[in-house]
């Protein structure tokens, strides 16, 4: 693999929109099922969540519009992800801005404060490895005693097989993330690990979602409330943010739409008759 410096790989995440954008249109499996995880287990009663590495910024709005009382930031380190973030989702609750947080430049007090949830969805394996140590140590100042980071990112399995098989699938920095990785990151922030859990998306055990937690962790019954049950936004809700900002494509969009609906009514009238 080519090892580039970090403009470059600003630069390649600068020209990754369209991908991000099929993801969303497509509802990519791999994100639902990240999203979901996340959803169903941040307390109700969060008031401030960081989305780390949020892309076009899909996560950081189903997290805000699931999430209407908190305040929901979403940070990219490409400009040009923030700037089609700030086009495609607008919330009250919601903010982006552009931030490389292991960069020397980013300040954690540019936050003011800290945040009860961080949520990175296949962000923590393109940390570069002789970075770690001071991602480690930056989030912890983004946190409070019981505030938790919520992951997702391939399996060792998964990844190996991609470095070994096909290459062409990586992108600049792609590192294996092993439980030792997570349980070194919980000592930073002086807690531990809640879940460590491999998920089979594309293939067996694919990815890994986790959940850390800051601060001590003690031995008590669930406290507080948690969504019953999440709404991700429809196909019709995806092509009509899409086309808000790309009017130009509005009928192939549309047309796409049609296709895949008359696609899911026929696959379910034949399950019917089955």
């Amino acid at each position: 693999m080519v090892v580039l410096n970090q403009e470059q790989i600003k630069s390649f995440y600068d020209g990754f929109s369209d991908r991000l954008l099929k993801d969303f249109l497509r509802a990519n499996k791999r994100v639902v099922s990240a999203l979901t995880c996340i959803l169903e287990n941040i307390p109700l009663s969060t008031s401030r969540i960081l989305d780390i590495g949020c892309g076009i910024g899909w996560s950081s709005y189903e997290l805000a519009r699931h999430f209407p009382d908190a305040e929901v930031i979403g940070i990219d380190l490409s400009p040009q992800l923030i700037g089609q973030a700030s086009k495609l989702f607008n919330l009250p609750n919601l903010e982006y801005h552009t931030f490389d947080i292991i960069s020397s430049s980013f300040d954690a007090e540019s936050f003011t404060g800290v945040f009860d949830v961080i949520a990175m969805i296949d962000v923590f394996e393109h940390v570069q490895l002789d970075a770690r140590q001071t991602f480690y140590a930056k989030t912890a100042k983004l946190l409070k005693n019981g505030s938790l980071i919520y992951l997702a990112f391939p399996s060792k399995e998964h990844l190996g097989w991609c470095m070994m098989k096909a290459p062409e699938k990586l992108q600049p920095v792609d590192n294996i993330v092993l439980l030792e990785d997570l349980q070194e990151w919980a000592k930073y922030i002086e807690g531990d690990i809640l879940l460590y859990k491999y998920k089979s998306i594309w293939t067996e055990n694919d990815y890994v979602h986790a959940i850390l937690q800051a601060g001590k962790i003690s031995y008590k019954e669930r406290s507080g409330k948690f969504l019953t049950k999440t709404s991700l936004s429809t196909l019709f809700q995806r092509v009509n943010l899409i086309t808000k900002v790309y009017p130009a494509d509005k009928q192939r969009l549309y047309a796409f739409f049609l296709r895949r609906q008359l696609g899911n009514w026929r696959r379910a009238i034949f399950r019917y008759e089955d």
